[in-house]
């Protein structure tokens, strides 16, 4: 249900409002909660002063550089000695350490370890719809024997 606020306690919360407290401020005050001072806010707009942005919004415009910066960077950048690293080739994970980026789309995704990094089987599957290589597919199923269950008995 909701609670009923008087004029007088409209006015009071307002009033703090005006003079820059906050709607936690305003609420630990009342033994309110935040939401709904800010509610009456919004609801009383003829009352409670809008308050400013927090920190004046600042255009920044960008500084034009000179030519002569320019030429020296350009410069600088001449002078500089650049290591090129060539790249590193590709290794191929042995089984059970592919990440699950590794993975294509045939790759068994059975979980190998459990922590970071996560690492699968990226065995190959049968078919592509397949999630599991066969042997993970066995050993994540349970064989079920067929139970025949009794008729139910229809009550009379």
């Amino acid at each position: 249900m909701a609670k009923k606020y008087t004029d007088d306690m409209r006015a009071e919360i307002a009033k703090l409002w005006n003079e820059g407290w906050t709607g936690g401020e305003i609420a630990a005050e009342y033994g309110m909660s935040r939401n709904s001072v800010i509610g009456m806010a919004n609801r009383n707009r003829d009352i409670f002063i809008s308050k400013p942005p927090p920190k004046a919004l600042v255009k920044v415009t960008q500084v034009r550089r000179d030519k002569r910066d320019r030429k020296q960077r350009v410069k600088k950048m001449q002078t500089e000695k650049r290591v090129i690293i060539a790249p590193v080739p590709p290794t191929l994970p042995g089984p059970g350490t592919y990440t699950l980026m590794d993975l294509g789309p045939r790759s068994c995704r059975w979980p190998v370890n459990e922590g970071h990094p996560f690492l699968f089987c990226g065995a190959i599957t049968e078919d592509h719809n397949q999630v599991y290589c066969n042997h993970h597919r066995a050993k994540g199923t349970v064989a079920t024997v067929y139970k025949p269950r009794k008729p139910m008995k229809v009550p009379q």
